[in-house]
């Protein structure tokens, strides 16, 4: 359960080849992860705002913060 400004973002990539795309929100600081289709941790970062990453066919990002 998220309360106050906290947000979350979910991208999930369904294609066969890794994916560029953007995640995160403006101005808002929050840790970007990225998960590979078998839900290993690839990256993670801290970003302050919105960020592009790579998804992995498969996989997903999750944007937190």
């Amino acid at each position: 359960m998220l309360g106050g400004d906290a947000r979350s973002e979910l991208v999930h990539s369904s294609a066969v080849a890794p994916q560029r795309t953007s995640i995160g929100a403006a101005g808002v600081a929050s840790t970007v992860s990225i998960y590979d289709a078998s839900g290993a941790l690839v990256r993670s970062t801290a970003t302050g705002g919105t960020v592009t990453v790579v998804v992995p066919p498969g996989g997903f990002a999750i944007a937190q913060g």
